[in-house]
């Protein structure tokens, strides 16, 4: 059987309080693999939010964790802080519940859904037709028309799609659009 893609044994997440940290997420284990879409479902306030944090390294300030998150085989806890943002956006991506939170309101679409690729080197002109075609991917009508458009012009939906194509622009091949026969 193939390694999962990730992998997570024992996660335990602690928070500090001025009087003594509190557990947040208790011993947490799950494993996924490639290809396989997955839901973390739990109460409000039961850690779904922070277990998805850690495997991004974007925990609060203070947070102590505790247990194993491998991500293909690569323990993420011992990672370098510039490791974890080498593998955010690149390889793993969050679509956070509030998309506006996610976006920065001084920058434009475009840019936002660009930015992973340009790091990668691309032409301009290659950066634009991909982020063009994500999206469209992503359900967003007229998309070149969309590239300088700020996150406050989008309605909450079409925001939400801008996230999606952020978060798979590593996922989804460059390819024509499937047509239907």
């Amino acid at each position: 059987m193939d390694e999962p893609l990730l992998d997570v044994s024992g996660l335990s997440i602690d928070l500090p309080t001025r009087s003594a940290p509190v557990r947040i997420v208790d011993e947490v284990s799950f494993a996924i693999p490639a290809a396989t879409t997955v839901g973390l479902i739990g109460e409000s306030g039961s850690g779904k939010t922070m277990t998805a944090n850690a495997l991004i390294g974007l925990l609060p300030d203070g947070a102590v964790v505790q247990g194993s998150l491998r991500w293909r085989n690569e323990e993420l806890l011992k990672a370098t802080s510039s490791r974890r943002r080498e593998l955010r956006g690149d390889e793993i991506a969050m679509i956070f519940q509030d998309p506006l939170a996610a976006l920065n309101p001084t920058h434009t679409i475009g840019r936002q859904v660009g930015e992973i690729l340009r790091r990668s080197g691309q032409s301009r002109a290659a950066v634009r037709t991909r982020v063009v075609e994500l999206l469209d991917r992503a359900g967003i009508p007229e998309p070149a028309a969309k590239l300088a458009s700020y996150p406050h012009e989008f309605s909450g939906g079409m925001r939400q799609r801008a996230v999606i194509a952020m978060a798979f622009r590593c996922c989804w091949p460059m390819s024509p659009r499937p047509r239907s026969t």
